[in-house]
C-alpha cells in the first residue's frame, strides 16, 4: 500500500492544481513536439526547453519506457486529455524505479500553459500560488507542512518554488518543487526527498541548471 501512496503522490503533485484552475482559452506558441532530452557528460540536455542540469552521481536514470509506464496517469483520472499536455522529461532516481521506498528523485516535467490560461514568463508564479497540499491533507493520519511560494533564480532564470513536507506513519518526504514558463510550457523540477540529507544533496544539483 505504501508503494501506491508514494507512486500516487508523485503523479498527482504535476497536476494536482487541475482542481483550482479555470481553463482560459489563449494563443501561445509552443513547440510541436518536445524531446526527452539525452544524458551527456554527466549532464541531461534538453534542447528543445534550452536547459541542462548535472545527474546526480550513481543515481539511475529513468528509462523512456520507465517513464512512459511507471508514471501513466490515465488510471488515476477521467479527464483523457491530461494526457495531451504532461510529459515527463527525467527521472533520477537514489534506487531503480522498482524500489520505491524511501527513493529520493529528482523528476523534470512539462505541462501545456494554455490548459491553465497563462501566456508568458510573468504570469508562472500564478501556477504555484494554488494550495497543492489539499490532495496531502486529505490522506488519513498525515501531517502536512506548506511553505509560502517565493521566487528563486535556476541559471539565469527565475523560477517559482514551494515546498511540501508530508509527514505519516511510516513515511516521510519532502516535495521541494519548482516552476517557470519556457516557450508555452510549464518547465516543472520536483525534488522527492525522504531525509533532510536527501533534500541538501539534490538541491545542491539546481547548482548545476543552465538555461540558454
Amino acid at each position: 500500500m505504501k508503494k501506491f501512496i508514494i507512486f500516487i503522490l508523485i503523479i498527482a503533485i504535476t497536476f494536482s492544481i487541475l482542481a483550482g484552475c479555470d481553463n482560459k482559452p489563449v494563443n501561445i506558441i509552443k513547440p510541436d513536439d518536445v524531446s526527452r532530452g539525452e544524458i551527456s557528460e554527466g549532464y541531461y540536455i534538453n534542447k528543445d526547453m534550452g536547459f541542462k542540469i548535472q545527474v546526480p552521481i550513481d543515481y539511475h536514470v529513468a528509462t523512456d519506457e520507465e517513464l512512459d509506464t511507471k508514471f501513466n496517469i490515465t488510471q488515476y483520472v477521467e479527464d483523457e486529455e491530461v494526457e495531451s499536455f504532461i510529459t515527463y522529461l527525467a527521472f533520477f532516481s537514489k534506487k531503480s524505479t522498482e524500489e520505491t521506498e524511501d527513493n529520493s528523485h529528482i523528476m523534470i516535467s512539462i505541462e501545456d500553459a494554455s490548459k491553465y490560461g497563462y501566456t508568458d514568463k510573468d504570469t508562472y508564479i500564478e501556477y504555484m500560488a494554488y494550495d497543492k497540499s489539499n490532495i496531502y491533507k486529505n490522506i488519513e493520519g498525515a501531517q502536512v507542512t506548506l511553505s509560502n511560494q517565493t521566487n528563486v533564480w535556476l541559471g539565469n532564470r527565475k523560477f517559482a518554488h514551494r515546498t511540501v513536507t508530508l509527514d505519516m506513519e511510516g513515511l516521510y518526504v519532502i516535495f521541494d518543487m519548482y516552476a517557470v514558463i519556457k516557450n508555452g510550457y510549464f518547465l516543472s523540477i520536483m525534488i522527492g526527498a525522504y531525509s533532510d540529507e536527501d533534500l541538501e544533496y539534490l538541491r545542491g544539483y539546481l547548482d548545476t541548471f543552465v538555461f540558454e
